[in-house]
């Protein structure tokens, strides 16, 4: 029975781990996405000024 508790904690760990790691990703993407935003927002703001 012990082995078993083992067992099923193993995938749960990996599990939450990549839920951080998925979590992490998005975040990165998500700063990036912005960036590239405010940075065409400036371009624009010259082009048109």
């Amino acid at each position: 029975m012990r082995g078993m508790k083992a067992c099923f904690q193993i995938p749960e760990r990996s599990l939450s781990y990549a839920k951080i790691v998925q979590a992490r990703a998005i975040q990165t993407c998500l700063n990036i996405a912005e960036r590239s935003l405010s940075y065409a927002k400036i371009s624009i703001f010259f082009l048109i000024g």
